[in-house]
C-alpha cells in the first residue's frame, strides 16, 4: 500500500487536502477533511507535494502601503442533509470491474443529527452479525464486509435508530429493513460502473420521523371477538387471520385481482405487526392455495422480519403458521 495512516493527501475529483486515517483494504482508504470520515479509492487521491510545488508563484509581489484591501469574513458554508444512508462499495477481484468479490458496507449520516444506531446482518431469520455505536453528524461509518455470494441468501439490512438527544416530537426508535437480491446487485452495480461512481446506496431515512397522532382504522373481521367491532380498535391478540375474500368484512365486489391482492397485504401487515407489538410467540395465516402469489408475498415479508424465527406451510399448503422471537 502505498500510503499510511496519518498521511497528507490530495482528493483528485474534489482538490480538496485530506489525511488517511485507515487503511481499509489493498485498494481503499478512509479519509478525514476537515472532521468528515468518508472511505475513497487509492487511486483517487496523491501526495500534494509535487502539486504544492508547482502552483508555487514564481515571483511574490511586495504590497505596497495603501493598497490593502479589506480582508473578507470566511462564509459560513451550510451542508445539505440528505439524509441518513447504507453504502455498498463493491470490491472486485480483478481489475477489470467484472467479478465482484465481496461488498463493503458503511452507514453514511448526511444529517446534522447525531443517532444511536443498532445494525443487524439477518439471514433466513436469524442474526448473523449485530453491531451498535453512535454515528455522527455527516460522517461515515464501517459496517462489515459481505461475501458476494452471500447475496443469494437473501440477506436483510435491518436497522434501529435512535436520536443522541432524544426529542419529545419525534420517535423513541426507528427501524428500517432493507433487502438486496442477487440479480438487483448486479442492475445496481452496472449503473454503478455505467456513471463511473464508486458505490450506491440505499436510503433508511431523509429526515429523523416525528409522532404521527394515532388515528382509529377500520377493523376487518378476521375471526375477532365481538368488542373488537365496537370499539374499532385492536383490543386483543389475534393467532389467527383468515386472507379469504369473502372473510375480510369488507365489500370486494369490483376489485380487480390485483387489487384484492394488494387489500389482502395490507390487512396481513396490520396483524403482523400488531402481533409483532404485543410480541405474541405465534400467528396462523389462512391465505388459501390459488396460484400462490398471497402465500409468496407474506413469505417475503417473513424472511425480512428479523423477529421472525421460522414459518412454515407444509402441513396445509394454504396456511402458513408463523413462530416469533424477540432478542430483547
Amino acid at each position: 500500500m502505498l500510503f499510511e495512516p496519518g498521511d497528507q493527501v490530495w482528493l483528485v475529483h474534489s482538490g480538496e487536502r485530506a489525511t488517511v486515517v485507515n487503511i481499509l483494504s489493498e485498494d481503499m482508504l478512509e479519509v478525514d477533511v476537515e472532521g468528515i470520515r468518508f472511505p475513497v479509492y487509492a487511486d483517487q487521491v496523491e501526495y500534494p507535494y509535487f502539486r504544492d510545488f508547482t502552483s508555487q508563484p514564481k515571483y511574490i509581489r511586495k504590497p505596497i502601503p495603501g493598497d490593502a484591501l479589506p480582508v473578507e469574513k470566511p462564509q459560513q458554508t451550510t451542508r445539505i442533509e440528505t439524509g441518513l444512508w447504507l453504502q455498498f462499495f463493491p470490491i472486485f477481484r480483478t481489475s477489470s470491474e467484472e467479478e465482484i468479490e465481496r461488498i463493503k458496507i458503511f452507514l453514511a449520516n448526511e444529517t446534522a443529527t447525531a443517532y444511536q444506531m443498532t445494525y443487524r446482518l439477518m439471514k433466513q431469520g436469524t442474526s448473523e452479525f449485530e453491531f451498535s455505536q453512535e454515528i455522527r453528524p455527516f460522517s461515515h461509518l464501517y459496517l462489515q464486509d459481505v461475501l458476494f455470494e452471500d447475496f443469494n441468501d437473501k440477506p436483510v439490512f435491518y436497522f434501529q435508530v435512535r436520536l443522541s438527544q432524544p426529542d419529545a416530537k419525534r420517535l423513541e426508535s426507528y427501524e428500517k429493513r432493507i433487502s438486496i437480491r442477487a440479480r438487483e446487485l448486479f442492475a445496481l452495480v452496472e449503473q454503478m460502473n455505467r456513471h463511473q461512481e464508486a458505490s450506491f446506496s440505499k436510503l433508511i431515512f431523509q429526515s429523523y420521523p416525528e409522532i404521527v397522532p394515532a388515528e382509529p382504522t377500520p377493523v376487518f373481521s378476521l375471526r375477532q371477538p365481538e368488542p373488537r367491532h365496537a370499539t374499532g380498535m385492536v383490543s386483543e391478540p389475534v393467532y389467527e387471520i383468515d386472507l379469504h375474500a369473502d372473510k375480510l368484512g369488507v365489500d370486494t365486489a369490483g376489485m380487480s385481482a390485483g387489487e384484492l391482492l394488494e387489500l389482502q397485504v395490507r390487512i396481513f401487515n396490520r396483524y403482523f405487526e400488531q402481533a409483532i407489538a404485543s410480541r405474541q410467540p405465534h400467528l396462523k395465516v389462512i391465505h388459501g392455495i390459488g396460484k400462490g402469489t398471497l402465500r409468496d408475498r407474506i413469505h417475503d415479508i417473513l424472511r425480512q422480519t428479523p423477529e421472525v424465527s421460522y414459518f412454515t406451510n407444509d402441513v396445509n399448503p394454504g396456511v402458513t403458521q408463523i413462530y416469533l422471537t424477540y432478542l430483547r
